[in-house]
């Protein structure tokens, strides 16, 4: 009986002494509701709790900015080059795992406003207007580790 016992608490005091397991995603933006005659020129993405650990792809003629600190937190900036490299709504797809992510543990979900996209609208002269991301645009898919391309 002692054996079992002693094996009993050994198992316990493992449970409690592994730390908490970090958590990997593929990282992407979703769901924008954008016109035919619109294109996205660029995001702008921040997350407490989170770490860049991959590109899994670049965006023709993009460029992609990425901000760690400590404590885990992570600011991801992307703009398109040119106005040729901007995406259509036909191509808003490749907004979709861009990126590999560790989440600290404890760290919470996208935050109440993940972000901005930066919407054109096509013969405006390259204004733009910010479209507000909400959770819901924020794609993650659990992964050890950026899908082949």
């Amino acid at each position: 009986m002692s054996n079992a016992w002693g094996s009993l608490a050994l198992l316990i005091g493992l449970a409690f002494a592994l730390p908490a397991s970090a958590s990997r995603a593929i990282l992407g933006i979703q769901g924008l509701a954008i016109g035919d005659d619109e294109y996205v020129a660029g995001f702008d993405l921040a997350y407490d709790g989170w770490y860049v650990l991959a590109v899994c792809r670049v965006l023709p003629d993009w460029t992609l900015t990425i901000y760690s600190g400590n404590p885990p937190d992570t600011h991801i900036v992307g703009d398109a080059n040119h106005g040729a490299s901007s995406l259509p709504v036909k191509a808003l797809d490749q907004l979709k795992r861009l990126f590999l992510v560790e989440t600290a543990p404890g760290s919470a979900g996208p935050a109440a406003v993940p972000g901005t996209v930066d919407v054109g609208l096509y013969g405006d002269g390259g204004d733009f207007r910010k479209l507000v991301l909400r959770p819901a645009n924020v794609a993650l898919e659990p992964a050890a580790a950026c899908p082949a391309p």
